[in-house]
């Protein structure tokens, strides 16, 4: 896998073109433009730093974001984020977004089912839920993926709290993995689709 890494610099540049860019648009919301960043490689904690600002704008401290990156021999998809944001609630807003179906024959995607948003024929790509004091709750996730994958290996990126204190969780074989930085989970694809829980318990 290739890694990539983006510079102070340029990633505040990308905010200035995704701005005007995208001003007016259904687009312009804070999950759209830190997609858009976490989507183009790593970052580090002043990076981060400018992210939350540019999101959270105050009480930047209650907004944080994790990216889940689900990648296979056929597909990959870096489109998928969870976190909590004062201005945020439980339940469906527009910090949330619903994803569709793949278009093509070999694909990878994670969706989220959070019992508070309608039904969706497909899922949801982000679960952004009411900010709190510190960190905390269960995100239930579904890794879809097409026929004839062999291997397919999770990783995750972002707020530096919240993945020294997360939880990955396999629903089908009960296995507990950290999700500190640079950590991740690869697990052998199955015709089934497979659901896991990212959780932070903190009191």
């Amino acid at each position: 896998m290739v890694s990539y890494s983006i510079s102070l610099g340029s990633l505040a540049s990308l905010f200035l073109v995704c701005l005007s860019n995208v001003a007016g648009a259904a687009e312009n919301d804070p999950l759209h433009l830190v997609s858009l960043a976490f989507g183009s490689g790593s970052v580090t904690e002043q990076e981060e730093g400018v992210v939350s600002g540019v999101v959270s704008g105050v009480e930047r401290e209650r907004a944080w974001f994790v990216q889940l990156i689900a990648e296979a021999s056929r597909g990959s998809d870096e489109r998928t984020f969870l976190g909590q944001h004062p201005q945020a609630n439980d339940g469906l807003d527009r910090f949330d977004r619903e994803e569709k179906r793949p278009r093509g024959k070999r694909y990878v995607t994670i969706v989220f089912s959070n019992p508070q948003f309608p039904r969706a024929k497909w899922g949801y790509s982000s679960d952004i839920r009411a900010g709190s004091i510190k960190p905390r709750g269960e995100w239930h996730f579904t890794v879809k993926a097409s026929p004839r994958q062999e291997f397919i290996t999770l990783t995750w990126k972002g707020s530096r709290n919240p993945l020294l204190a997360g939880w990955l969780i396999d629903l089908e074989t009960g296995a507990f993995v950290r999700t500190q930085p640079g950590s991740s989970y690869t697990y052998p694809a199955g015709a089934e689709d497979r659901s896991f829980i990212f959780a932070i318990y903190q009191r």
